[in-house]
């Protein structure tokens, strides 16, 4: 005998038990906003201590190593990582909790934030992975063109370009997760509301 009539008839007394809807109070909006702006600023001092690292990093390329084709390619990388913190500040930046104590206020606050956030993780491929494609790409090509009669140097290159795409597109798909996460926290919150 299988439990399987027993099993679909609790699944159905499951699905037909209503929800009970527990309003959020004024201090668990402010505190998930609270939280959720730390997190904000956070996030944008490591990509902000990210970008002076690798600006740091290709400074040193372009004036000591390379030919014109790689200094070019480090400045246009510079370029890329300075306009990544130019987005994230005018895009991204955490703003300040308002300080009014009315619920309503404090949920439409923190879910215009959610939304600005969200919107901005879902936009990662034109503001944050694409100013970076001008610069490895002279890179790549300046360190191809010296080795282009050897094999094994252009399958390091290829390997290379392989790497580069694979992490571009697992720092789009981590984004677009988070993306995610964010709307199912604005849907909690529409209906909590």
């Amino acid at each position: 005998m299988t439990p399987e009539p027993c099993q679909q008839e609790m699944r159905t007394l499951w699905r037909s038990q209503q929800m009970e809807f527990h309003p959020l109070s004024l201090e668990e909006i402010r505190r998930q906003a609270r939280r959720f702006q730390n997190q904000i600023r956070w996030r944008n001092l490591r990509e902000y201590l990210a970008a002076v690292v690798v600006s740091v990093l290709f400074v040193y390329t372009y004036w000591f190593r390379g030919d014109t084709l790689l200094r070019l390619g480090t400045a246009l990388t510079i370029a890329g990582a300075l306009y990544v913190c130019y987005q994230i500040h005018k895009r991204g930046s955490a703003r300040k909790l308002p300080a009014e104590p009315a619920l309503k206020t404090c949920i439409e606050f923190h879910r215009t934030e959610l939304v600005r956030q969200r919107d901005l993780l879902r936009d990662v491929w034109r503001w944050y992975l694409l100013p970076f494609v001008p610069g490895f790409s002279l890179m790549v090509l300046a360190k191809a063109v010296p080795f282009s009669s050897s094999l094994w140097a252009s399958a390091l290159l290829l390997l290379v370009v392989v790497i580069w795409a694979a992490t571009f597109w697992f720092i789009a798909a981590l984004n677009s997760r988070a993306a995610r996460r964010l709307q199912q926290e604005i849907d909690a919150l529409d209906k909590n509301s």
